[in-house]
């Protein structure tokens, strides 16, 4: 092994252990996830997922992250399921770093995006306190990658899920559409109508007639929408 590869394993080692004990052992570790697990513990009592938008544990995600949460609430405590989240969201920072490097050539180039991560202020913010950060940076990087190779149905289907996940990408959406390019589009509707329904299913149509009458409105009203 190379001493350039030895010396990364080292630092991402390194980064792990930092931002895992800043998550898992800080007063403000996981603020993020906490209020995602809040709401899923919601769904699973019968509680309505939005509320007066006013307090700490408020919502304002479509639903879709909450209810993948939700099940695994009835038998993992939080530092459970937080872990998992810290792991998954790892996982898809080491992805999108890895998709990115199988496009570049020069093995110099290759290193730095490597160390890019690890010098990135926000990279430590958002591992820190749980943000749906990295998944939507997988997403996003997923999406690009498969455009870039002639996969534009996975393209439409990866900014679909984004989209239900955070909202904003639909802005991604809406490009494509503006290039007429009619596959990306098609597979991000029937992907997201399949999500939609499943949304419907899992909880109510009356939870998704708040989201967009409700939530994204008061959202756009404040100026959140595009930072949520």
């Amino acid at each position: 092994m190379k001493l350039k590869h030895a010396s990364l394993i080292v630092l991402w080692g390194l980064f792990i252990a930092i931002v895992t004990f800043l998550a898992m052992e800080t007063p403000s570790g996981r603020w993020d996830f906490i209020t995602y697990h809040y709401n899923a513990e919601r769904i699973m009592t019968g509680n309505a997922l939005y509320g007066s938008y006013t307090n700490r544990f408020d919502y304002i995600y479509p639903p879709l992250l909450a209810q993948i949460i939700a099940p695994f609430t009835t038998f993992l405590d939080l530092d459970a399921i937080s872990m998992g989240w810290h792991i998954i969201s790892l996982i898809a920072l080491g992805s999108s770093v890895g998709l990115v490097n199988r496009t570049i050539n020069d093995p110099k180039q290759r290193v730095m995006f490597w160390l890019m991560p690890l010098i990135f202020i926000p990279s430590y913010q958002s591992m820190w306190v749980g943000q749906i950060s990295m998944v939507m940076l997988a997403c996003f990087t997923g999406a690009w990658f498969a455009y870039k190779h002639d996969r534009p149905l996975i393209t439409g289907g990866l900014l679909a899920l984004a989209t239900w996940l955070n909202v904003y990408p639909i802005f991604l959406i809406l490009y494509f559409i503006w290039k007429r390019d009619w596959k990306v589009t098609l597979s991000a509707f029937v992907v997201g109508i399949g999500l939609l329904g499943l949304q419907v299913f899992l909880s109510d149509i009356n939870t998704m007639r708040t989201y967009f009458f409700e939530v994204l409105p008061g959202l756009a009203s404040n100026g959140q929408m595009i930072g949520v």
